[in-house]
């Protein structure tokens, strides 16, 4: 049962842990640069934070999804929908991560634990929003970008222009990877009536991919010009130029056997980004 749990909450798929991990760490750097320097403890707990809610999040989204996950043939393995948990199961799980996202809340001030109760809303919304919509990616944006926005009121009650940068910088790079991601269950979903952007422009997806990722790189370089940044941090967006157009390419051509590895290694380009600000920081150059 343990194994089931983990993958339950997708502790053995790592990946979207750090799609949601390196830009609140790094909302957090930017944060903590506004206020003079920026604090491990508040980098911990957000790390931390990160984990229990991405797994909240996962579990939540398969109790909704019990019935069109077996229908799905990348999801049909899942525990829940596998049999191998009971939703019973799952609830109690969620409730126990539940447990730990409020100790974790409950560090920070009123207004962060308020955005935090908002933030569960909406990642409570994200499973319904593909039965309802097309675009269940901007819902999806919206979620895991949630904690750029906690990061800065934990560190300081506001939130400063550069966060509202990055939240911009995400929520539209969101939409691009997740597209990859919803083409790789394109036949399933128009089988049973799912809503996506991959289902909604099936082969012109390629387009809004390329047009979200160059959105995403120009915020990148206009973040880097609001934060007054060193130069050494527009070395680090160099390669990851390079990947978004090599991405572009992969769904253009439709290698389907490389859509996974695209969407896979945005990840990197994330964590490019926030080594990007911290070194740049670090060294003033």
């Amino acid at each position: 049962m343990l194994i089931s749990i983990l993958q339950l909450a997708r502790l053995n798929k790592p990946v979207g842990i750090y799609l949601l991990l390196w830009p609140t760490l790094t909302a957090v750097a930017l944060s903590g640069l506004e206020m003079g320097g920026i604090s491990p403890q508040i980098l911990i707990l957000f790390a931390i934070g990160t984990v229990v809610a991405r797994s909240a999040g996962c579990v939540i989204n398969d109790v909704l999804d019990r019935n069109i996950d077996p229908h799905v043939e990348r999801t049909s393995e899942r525990p829940i929908a596998s049999g191998r948990l009971s939703v019973k199961t799952a609830l109690v799980v969620f409730a126990v991560l539940g447990f730990i996202a409020l100790l974790i809340c409950w560090q920070f001030n009123v207004l962060t634990r308020w955005m935090a109760l908002g933030g569960i809303v909406i990642t409570m919304i994200y499973p319904l929003a593909k039965r309802i919509t097309r675009s269940p990616q901007v819902v999806l944006g919206i979620a895991f970008s949630w904690g750029i926005l906690m990061a800065s009121t934990a560190i300081s009650e506001q939130i400063f222009p550069a966060i509202w940068v990055l939240f911009a910088v995400n929520f539209v790079w969101i939409i691009a990877y997740d597209t990859i991601y919803a083409i790789m269950d394109l036949p399933d979903d128009q089988k049973i009536g799912i809503g996506s952007t991959a289902v909604l422009l099936d082969e012109r997806s390629w387009i809004l991919i390329a047009v979200c990722y160059l959105i995403t790189w120009s915020l990148l370089i206009y973040l880097g010009i609001v934060v007054r940044i060193g130069l050494i941090y527009y070395a680090f967006l160099i390669p990851v130029a390079f990947h978004f157009v090599k991405y572009v390419e992969i769904v253009r051509r439709q290698q389907k056997d490389d859509y996974q590895s695209a969407f896979n290694e945005n990840a990197t380009d994330l964590l490019l980004v926030f080594c990007g600000i911290v070194v740049a920081h670090l060294t003033s150059l």
